[in-house]
């Protein structure tokens, strides 16, 4: 705001319309002083407490879940409603703060008379969502709020291929594959050690099934082995290397790439083209369209973008949320019929909870249907 040669070529752009995240609202404000008539409020997730109170939509906390993280059952317990109007109530206070302080900052600047950031936000046109009304928890709406889940997948799934490595991978596993990614957020070697030890786990008790494994570069390094890649030689101070040799020679720590040595049904990477392998398969004289036919479950931290991408392909669900609307989607998806959230603590109270989610959702076809019935509504 400081910048008013900048402030005054924006102006000069005469921009027609304003989409803005619902993150913070200063861009609203933003489009205020420019003159912006049209402004649509976008949320990249499902629609916050927050923003349903901004709205004026109703939020009855008996049966929504808080966005931010609150564990509830699809039918909670008295308890429970009470976590969650609290959550609620906390989670629409926090976000407000921020607000309040963003307005006194425009005010200093155009004045005591410049409008409440809340009201311009609350104003907007139209506010587009990136959820589908099918995966998320059903609730009360309002006319100009769209949903937009999914948005551009269908067009782009048509040119998606498996290269070579990745279809030779599909190919793998007498009774098909598992595929496991926690996303780009969640380093699986900062994990605790439990917490693979016990995916580690699973992949033994299912000898069956060939497992694709997402994790961090550092997670499969082969330093273990001595073997120090190339780019590596000169990221890597001689002290700090020989003490790092040491860290993983401890009891507590291990890369998954040495829990997995010598199981020969698992494929480690750091990288996967998640859609393609996620990608549709059409039934013959059928709308019905469903994952890759190898591909038998997804093991998952529970980011709406994997959810919606497992949604629109019929995968079945693990889920291990971890934070933010994790644990609302992973319930989500239990709602629904098509996944089973696996808290991540009970990887290390309950270490063989992973392997009966798992085991649940390879041996019982009803989760398969129940996707395949939300794929069909949403096409």
């Amino acid at each position: 705001m400081s910048r008013e040669d900048l402030i005054e070529k924006l102006r000069a752009e005469k921009f027609d319309a304003y989409f803005g995240e619902q993150i913070n609202l200063c861009g609203h404000g933003l489009a205020y002083i420019l003159g912006i008539k049209s402004h649509f409020w976008v949320s990249s997730c499902p629609i916050s407490d927050y923003m349903a109170w901004l709205l004026g939509m109703p939020q009855p906390s008996s049966y929504i879940p808080s966005l931010i993280g609150m564990d509830i059952t699809h039918r909670p317990t008295y308890w429970e409603r009470a976590q969650n109007i609290w959550s609620t109530f906390l989670y629409v206070q926090f976000a407000r703060r921020g607000t309040v302080e963003a307005t006194e900052m425009f005010r200093r600047r155009y004045g005591a008379d410049f409008p409440n950031l809340e009201a311009i936000a609350a104003d907007s046109d139209m506010v587009f969502v990136n959820t589908d009304e099918f995966v998320d928890f059903p609730r009360p709406t309002l006319p100009h709020v769209v949903h937009i889940g999914g948005l551009g997948e269908a067009s782009s799934s048509k040119s998606l291929k498996l290269n070579e490595i990745f279809s030779e991978q599909m190919e793998k596993g007498s009774k098909g594959v598992v595929y496991f990614s926690l996303g780009t957020l969640v380093n699986t070697s900062s994990l605790p050690a439990f917490a693979m030890r016990a995916v580690v786990d699973a992949v033994k008790k299912t000898p069956d099934y060939h497992f694709i494994l997402v994790t961090d570069s550092r997670d499969h390094h082969p330093l273990l082995q001595g073997k120090i890649p190339a780019p590596t030689r000169g990221l890597l101070e001689h002290d700090k290397l020989v003490n790092y040799a040491q860290f993983l020679k401890e009891d507590q720590f291990q890369f998954t790439r040495h829990l997995c040595e010598a199981l020969p049904n698992v494929f480690l990477c750091s990288w996967a083209p998640q859609a393609a392998l996620l990608s549709k398969y059409q039934l013959p004289y059928s709308l019905i369209k469903i994952c890759h036919p190898r591909l038998q479950a997804f093991i998952t931290h529970g980011g709406y973008n994997s959810i919606m991408e497992a949604s629109r392909y019929a995968v079945p669900l693990v889920t291990i949320p971890f934070y933010f609307d994790q644990v609302r989607n992973s319930r989500a998806a239990e709602l629904n019929g098509w996944g089973i959230p696996v808290n991540r603590f009970s990887l290390r109270d309950n270490p063989d909870g992973l392997y009966q989610a798992l085991h649940a959702i390879l041996s019982h076809k009803r989760y398969v249907g129940s996707y395949c019935c939300i794929d069909y509504k949403m096409e």
